[in-house]
């Protein structure tokens, strides 16, 4: 249905969201599943009830055969490929963000969670005066985790997560490269250099200066374990959003959803 909405916004740009999302509802309830849907036949049903709300059922016909123009070939075809062909590769993206948008929503809520955990984790412990000149390193990596971690993949999270909610995709889009570029450049480079400052060379001898020590190492270890479901769960949301029309336009009828 969500499809069926949006593939309605293209054709109708003057009628607002609700009226276009009621007309879709009552034409194609949710339990029924699109690809089993004949277009053709329920799309003078969905005219009819965009002419009716307009007010201008006089010009009926033309704007039929021109929305039958726009969804030739769609009972055959799935919609977010049809609105594709007809709009572009962005609309097409932004059709499969829309569609799994909950999903999305949820994902980026589970990453944004994991990011402010290890930030209070490191953040805790940096907020300490540091015992000993010996710890500066290490109080530099707890730093730049805290940083990193919290105001800066926080920040990004944030933002693709209101592109998500708004069905903005060029939004979406640059806040997930912002994220991507942060965790490229500062997250994984800097889960090595914590560990190399925290378990080797000055930092076992910061280590028996100072009292966190232990949850210091806790920390990083549990941050490692749960990156690979962090990358996980990054590529999820790209897949959904974009790199599921990718993968099916460069290799038709191959979809892992």
């Amino acid at each position: 249905r969500k499809e069926i909405t949006y593939l309605l916004r293209a054709m109708y740009p003057n009628v607002g969201d609700r009226v276009l999302d009621q007309i879709a509802k009552q034409v194609c309830p949710q339990n029924k599943k699109l690809d089993r849907l004949a277009f053709d036949e329920i799309l003078p049903t969905l005219h009819d009830g965009v002419m009716k709300h307009q007010g201008d059922l006089n010009r009926k016909d033309k704007a039929l055969t021109s929305a039958k123009i726009a969804a030739e070939g769609l009972s055959s075809i799935s919609p977010v490929r049809c609105t594709a062909r007809k709009m572009g590769l962005l609309a097409e993206c932004q059709a499969s963000m829309v569609a799994f948008k909950k999903l999305i929503i949820g994902l980026g809520i589970t990453k944004f969670v994991q990011n402010i955990f290890f930030f209070a984790m490191y953040y805790s412990v940096y907020l300490k005066p540091m015992p000993a000149e010996i710890c500066a390193n290490t109080w530099w990596v707890l730093g730049a985790q805290s940083l990193n971690c919290g105001p800066l993949l926080g920040f990004a999270i944030i933002g693709y997560l209101i592109g998500a909610c708004y069905e903005s995709f060029l939004l979406f889009l640059v806040f997930f490269i912002i994220h991507a570029i942060l965790g490229l450049i500062l997250y994984t480079p800097l889960l090595i250099t914590t560990g190399i400052n925290v378990l080797t060379g000055d930092g076992v001898l910061c280590y028996t200066s100072n009292p966190d020590s232990g949850f210091v190492i806790f920390t990083f270890e549990l941050e490692m374990w749960l990156y690979a479901i962090y990358i996980a769960l990054t590529c999820v949301i790209l897949y959904l959003s974009c790199g599921k029309v990718l993968l099916e336009k460069a290799f038709p009828g191959v979809s892992l959803l």
